[in-house]
């Protein structure tokens, strides 16, 4: 018994050491000024939200919000990021950017990876406004990261790779936008 339980955390190890890439990045002051305010003017007239229990959310038309599209997907940063590190332009999505507002109170994300929906992608999340009293961490190297996402900021994973959570709140609000990048 003593040599299976030694056997799986040698396979668990193994597994966080040497599978997983661990791939984050993370990017304070994404966005201009005056691209934040044109988001936030686009977004703040949606009333018909989709509701779940630790958020609430729309799905961006991209006919409807292309000036949001533009501003991410033609973004120099990330433009560049991309480039350099996978070797491919950034172009858009075929999925959409879905706008979220988590709820206070709840169990927001509990420890997980992001499922992979679809092959060769990465996974944005930008922060539009937290006031916030919660953290996103997630386990690189075998140590856990507390990271506080402030407005503006963003924050690049690769699916089924590094395993974060986002911790609940009690006070303010945290509105992201989160959309993927294909590769």
């Amino acid at each position: 018994m003593l040599l299976v339980i030694l056997l799986i955390i040698i396979l668990i190890l193994v597994y966080y050491l040497f599978i997983l890439e661990n791939y984050i990045c993370i990017k304070n002051n994404l966005l201009k000024e005056d691209e934040i305010v044109e988001i936030n003017n686009l977004l703040k007239n949606i009333k018909n939200y989709n509701d779940e229990e630790y958020k609430k959310y729309v799905l961006l038309d991209f006919n409807k919000y292309k000036n949001i599209y533009d501003i991410i997907y033609k973004n120099d940063f990330l433009k560049n990021k991309i480039k350099k590190e996978f070797n491919v332009n950034l172009k858009y999505p075929n999925y959409p950017i879905e706008y979220r507002i988590y709820k206070k109170n709840t169990d927001l994300l509990p420890w997980h990876q992001d499922k992979k929906l679809m092959n060769n992608y990465l996974e944005c999340i930008y922060i539009l406004e937290n006031n916030s009293n919660s953290y996103f961490q997630y386990l690189k190297n075998l140590k856990i990261h507390k990271y506080y996402q402030n407005q503006n900021d963003l924050i690049i994973v690769k699916p089924r790779d590094i395993i974060h959570n986002i911790t609940p709140f009690d006070k303010g609000e945290k509105i992201i936008l989160k959309f993927i990048i294909n590769l």
